[in-house]
C-alpha cells in the first residue's frame, strides 16, 4: 500500500473535513482512504476521486455521529 500512497496527494481543509483532521493525521487519512476504495472499487484503478469520495462519506458519518463537533 506505501506504494499506493506515494501516488497520491491530499489536500483536506478544516472547512470540509472538520472531524477527520480533528481525529487523525493526514497520513492516516490517505492509508484509511486507500483502503476503503480497495475494498469498494476492486475492480477499477484507484484515482484520487475515489479517496475524496470516500473521505467525504466518513467525514458525513463521523459529522452525524459528533454533531457540532
Amino acid at each position: 500500500m506505501d506504494e499506493l500512497a506515494e501516488n497520491f496527494i491530499l489536500e483536506l481543509d478544516e472547512y470540509n473535513y472538520p472531524n477527520l483532521l480533528k481525529r487523525y493525521s493526514l497520513e492516516t487519512l490517505k492509508e484509511m482512504a486507500i483502503r476503503m476504495a480497495l475494498k469498494q472499487y476492486s475492480e477499477r484503478p484507484i484515482t484520487e476521486e475515489m479517496l475524496y469520495s470516500c473521505l467525504s462519506n466518513l467525514e458525513s458519518d463521523l459529522a452525524g455521529m459528533f454533531p457540532g463537533g
